[in-house]
Formats: structure tokens, C-alpha cells, sequence
């Protein structure tokens, strides 16, 4: 197989308090906790990953977790730092963060702006302080709209909000209040995603009241309605963009690129020239740091031809606008030929579209996205 397109990843796993929704592998940050020695930790497990690493051009960097700006502001030059000192960035790199708007101020966003990040992610979720509080948010609605306002002041103009729908006891109203909210701001991308009640997290330990599929459907079919009209295009399942400004680190996912994965608990994708591998770190931060310094960190898998298909599958069939058959070969080093029987099957029960070289959703596949990747397992 080719060589293929190559992001970063990088992991804080720390917030101010855990959310009672999230499953993700973050926890909330103490005074105990050994922030120097993660962000040395970080820049080790770059150099050894790049060691490993043919394809050296890195197209995209996004800093997740958790909460990256919890980090105190000179630590998080520190951190950009380290990265910068690695790898070889220019004016094309999209370089994004992830922000808690409890977490950070003007100080800190112009720290970010000078320091070369140019996309931002903020979890806002709602605008609904009544819910926010209910979700164990530590913003409230006010204080969203205002470091956002902030942002864009300083010249952060790629931006993204993150809008949860399918909230307990939530209306449809509600939802579309949301979204007009956040599309007053004039973000360049909004991220509108259901809510998945996880069963290791405090909110399923409540039994909360949720949406059930009918109405769930229809509010997302009026969210997306609703966006069009508001200018943001529909380019994957929960992710709606202005012309030009959809995400890069996220498209290279979905079009099952490459990308290396640093930080607890963080994930990464390797391509060979006959083989593919993910790998996978310690979820426990310290765990983490001690692996590092051993050098053992990467815990790899090599993927089955079977596996490299449904994992395709699972990122590709997102893209409202599909996929192209060369792409499935270039990605899986798969002819086309191999599954093409069971896509002419999903057309059958209108689930997907295909044509000479494009595979994608219908809308009814998108709603039953689950029985089309039952196919190809």
C-alpha cells in the first residue's frame, strides 16, 4: 500500500470535573497531578513515534481529551513548543484545540492565536443553562457566548461548536433553539451530535428520561433541515460547515487515513507497505509516563482483512457525500471487487447509492447506519 495522509493526536486527559454523560479516559484534575512530566512524557512518545513513521508529513495536529486548556498557559506554550520542535509545520497545517469555555480567557486565547493554532473546538453542548447544569457542565450559557465572542475579537475565526441533541426530557423546540443560538455566533463549523447513554457513566445511573427513536429521528432530521438553511453543508453524520471549512483532521479519519496517537489512552493508525496496525497507549496517565521511559508504550495489533474492511466502514460510510471506490483500494490495499456484492445488496434495500466510482448513504442509511455496517462484518 501507498503511503497516507498523517495526522496527530494528542491527549490531556484532565478537566475540572468529570461531565455525568462521558465515557472518554478523563478524569478530573488535582494538585497531585505530575503536569511537567506528562508534557515530557508527550514530546518522548512523538520522537519514538516518528522514528517509526515512513510518511513524515503531517497534515493536521488536534489536541483533545479531556480538556487541553486546563493546562495553565505556560504549559501550554510548553506543549506547543515540544510539538513544533518535532515535526515540520506550515501555513497549510490545520492545527486545532479543544476548549472548555470554563478554562480559558483572553490571556490564554491569545496564547493560542500567537502560538499557531488556527481552529478551535469549544464543547458548548447547550445553551440550556437548566441542562448544562444537569450534565455536570461547569459553564453556563453566558459564559460560552462571551470567550467565544473573545475569540473571534483576537482574530480565532475558524470555529467550532460542539451541540449535543437527545438530551433527557429534551423537545424538539429545544434542540432547534440550540442550534440557532450557536449559528448566531457565526461559527465556520457546528459538530450536532445525539447523546449516547453510556452504562458506566453517573447519567445511565439516574435512569434518566430520554428521547425515544421516533422523536429522536425527527429531530434530527429538522436539525439538519434547519442547518442547510442556516449555510452549514452536512459533510459527515454530526459535522455541518461552511463552504471551506470543514474539518481536515476529522475527514482523514473518516477517509481512514493515518494518524499518530500520543497521551494517555490515546489511539493510532499505522499503514506498511503490506499491512495495517493500530496501536493503543495506557489509559492511566501515570501508567503512561512509566511506559514512555521504557519505550513500551505502543501496544499494537496487526488488523485482519476482515477488520481493515468494517473499519473503513464504520468511518466512510459518515461522509454524507461518500466515498470513492479508488479510495477503498488505496486506503485497504482491497479491491473493490471484494465487497461489491455486498453493496449491491445495502442498494437493494435503498440504504446506499453507487455508482461508477462513488459509494454513499442515503438518508435512510444514515438512520440505520448500524444494519448497513452489519454487512460487512
Amino acid at each position: 500500500m501507498q503511503p497516507q495522509p498523517l495526522s496527530l493526536y494528542i491527549h490531556i486527559p484532565w478537566c475540572l470535573q468529570k461531565c455525568f454523560y462521558c465515557d472518554f479516559n478523563s478524569t478530573a484534575i488535582t494538585e497531585s497531578t505530575e503536569l511537567d512530566k506528562y508534557i515530557a512524557a508527550l514530546g518522548k512518545d512523538l520522537r519514538q513515534e516518528l522514528s517509526a513513521c515512513t510518511q513524515q508529513n503531517i497534515k493536521t495536529i488536534f489536541i483533545g481529551g479531556g480538556t487541553p486548556t486546563i493546562l495553565p498557559t505556560k504549559k501550554l506554550t510548553n506543549l506547543l513548543n515540544t510539538v513544533y520542535a518535532n515535526i515540520n509545520i506550515d501555513s497549510s497545517t490545520e492545527i486545532s484545540i479543544e476548549i472548555n469555555p470554563e478554562t480559558i480567557d483572553r490571556e490564554k486565547l491569545l496564547t493560542l492565536n500567537q502560538s499557531g493554532i488556527n481552529r478551535i473546538s469549544f464543547g458548548v453542548q447547550t445553551f440550556d443553562n437548566q441542562q448544562l447544569q444537569y450534565l455536570n457542565r461547569a459553564h453556563t450559557s453566558t459564559k460560552a457566548i462571551e470567550v467565544l465572542k473573545t475569540a473571534q475579537n483576537i482574530g480565532l475565526s475558524n470555529i467550532n461548536i460542539d451541540i449535543m441533541f437527545g438530551l433527557p426530557d429534551q423537545s424538539i423546540d429545544q434542540v432547534l433553539a440550540d442550534i440557532n443560538k450557536a449559528a448566531d455566533l457565526n461559527p465556520t463549523h457546528i459538530s450536532h451530535y445525539q447523546l449516547t447513554l453510556e452504562p458506566e457513566t453517573k447519567l445511565a445511573t439516574t435512569n434518566p428520561q430520554m428521547p425515544d427513536e421516533e422523536l429522536l429521528a425527527e429531530m434530527y432530521g429538522q436539525s439538519r433541515s434547519l442547518l442547510a438553511k442556516l449555510g452549514y453543508h452536512n459533510y459527515e453524520t454530526s459535522a455541518f460547515a461552511k463552504p471551506g471549512f470543514e474539518c481536515k483532521h476529522n475527514l482523514n479519519y473518516w477517509q481512514f487515513g493515518d494518524f499518530i496517537g500520543i497521551g494517555a489512552g490515546a489511539h493510532g493508525k499505522q499503514t506498511f507497505e503490506d499491512k495495517i496496525i493500530r496501536y493503543h497507549k495506557p489509559d492511566n496517565y501515570r501508567e503512561y509516563i512509566n511506559a514512555v521511559e521504557q519505550e513500551s508504550a505502543r501496544k499494537s495489533e496487526l488488523l485482519l482483512e476482515s477488520e481493515i474492511v468494517i473499519e473503513f466502514m464504520i468511518n466512510a460510510m459518515r461522509l454524507t457525500d461518500g466515498w470513492n471506490r479508488q479510495l477503498f483500494a488505496d486506503r485497504t490495499g482491497i479491491d473493490f471487487s471484494a465487497i461489491e456484492e455486498k453493496v449491491w445488496r445495502l442498494v437493494k434495500l435503498g440504504l446506499i447509492e453507487c455508482d461508477a466510482t462513488i459509494v454513499r448513504p442515503t438518508v435512510k442509511g444514515k438512520m440505520l447506519l448500524d444494519e448497513v455496517l452489519r454487512e460487512f462484518v
